[in-house]
């Protein structure tokens, strides 16, 4: 049988934040490559023996944060929940991604902006409703051209974390409503509005 090409990621001795490295190889999985994910603070030796054991082809290790704050298409999230919220990120992600030559956008949620904190989330996609609508069912309708995104669940260091992979727009922007939305640094805005900012606690609009 083929087998998949394996590739091992894990971080450093001493680096706590992982979020972005697991990002990484959630993104490397889906391509069809053969993804063991280690997690943080993996000792030297450790990374060795897994990477003789499973014949992994190619080791990623993590010794910083590769982004040290939201960018045009990353968004963190802790329990901000909202769908109109989320409809309007979701909008601003795909339209970002595809103007910075990204080949998707993210929001996460379970992670604190600024300390990169992963704390979990009380925010659950699929049993979440809008109206009597399912969530997930609801931002397909509402957004033009319809996007195809992706819904990650996973428990992460022992607390829940949801991830939305937004496909950049491709053809045309990506509308909720009437609005295209766009992210400028981690401020969102639609066409003709001002940026929404956070406020200085850090809260996202």
């Amino acid at each position: 049988l083929h087998q998949q090409p394996r590739a091992l990621f894990a971080c450093m001795p001493g680096e706590q934040h992982d979020i972005m490295l697991m990002l990484l190889s959630l993104e490397v999985g889906l391509e069809g490559v053969s993804a063991l994910y280690l997690g943080c603070d993996t000792p030297v030796e450790a990374v060795r023996q897994a990477a003789a054991a499973a014949g992994s082809r190619a080791v990623a290790l993590s010794a910083t944060l590769a982004l040290p704050q939201e960018t045009e298409w990353v968004e963190w999230k802790h329990n901000n929940d909202h769908p109109e919220m989320i409809a309007e990120r979701l909008s601003a992600l795909a339209n970002s991604a595809a103007l910075h030559g990204r080949d998707s956008g993210y929001m996460i949620w379970g992670v604190e902006d600024g300390t990169k904190k992963v704390l979990g989330t009380t925010f659950r996609p699929r049993r979440t409703k809008k109206g009597n609508e399912e969530l997930e069912n609801w931002l397909m309708r509402s957004l033009h051209p319809q996007v195809s995104f992706r819904i990650h669940e996973w428990t992460h260091q022992g607390v829940p974390v949801v991830l939305f992979e937004i496909p950049r727009a491709s053809h045309t922007p990506v509308r909720f409503g009437s609005e295209e939305f766009i992210r400028i640094g981690t401020g969102i805005r639609g066409a003709g509005t001002p940026v929404a900012r956070k406020d200085p606690r850090g809260r996202s609009p």
